[in-house]
This record gives structure tokens, C-alpha cells and sequence, in this order.
């Protein structure tokens, strides 16, 4: 939540759904939830894409001193969820 409000980089632990743990550096643009599950929309530095993180599947989070600005919101908008809307 403080990466996301303050906009500052997270290096994350990320559990993927095959059990496989790696490290991302991220930029959290959007939160949203799709029943029954929480979701961070973000830039992932490593991929240089968007990509769409489960909260509970994120393991541990660092809150990086480093600031970013927000991207355009509709590469975001396409990439998420088309049941997610903005509020």
C-alpha cells in the first residue's frame, strides 16, 4: 500500500502458480479485485511490460526508495482483467 500510495518501486517476492518463487522490481500503477481474489496492475522492470501480480501470492515486499511516474492508464486498462473497472 505505501508503494502504491507514495508511488515508489517494490521489489517483490512473487510466487507464480506453479509454486515458482522470483524477485520483480515494480511500479503499482492499479489495485483491483476480481472476486474472490486482489490483484497489483503493474510495470515490471525485469519484463519492461505490464504484468498483473495476486496480492496473496506476493511473499514479501521491500519499498524502494526510488520514485516513478504514472504511465498512461490504457495499456494498463487492456492488459487487465475486462471485468476490472476503474473507480
Amino acid at each position: 500500500l505505501e508503494a502504491f500510495a507514495r508511488q515508489r518501486t517494490a521489489l517483490v517476492q512473487y510466487e507464480d502458480r506453479h509454486g515458482v518463487v522470483t524477485q520483480r522490481e515494480i511500479e503499482l500503477h492499479f489495485l483491483y479485485y476480481n472476486l474472490p481474489v486482489w490483484y497489483a496492475l503493474a510495470w515490471d522492470l525485469l519484463r519492461d511490460d505490464i504484468r498483473s501480480f495476486r496480492i496473496d501470492r506476493i511473499r514479501d515486499v521491500l519499498v524502494l526508495p526510488t520514485k516513478f511516474r504514472l504511465r498512461p492508464p490504457d495499456p494498463f486498462f487492456a492488459a487487465g482483467e475486462a471485468t476490472a473497472r476503474a473507480i
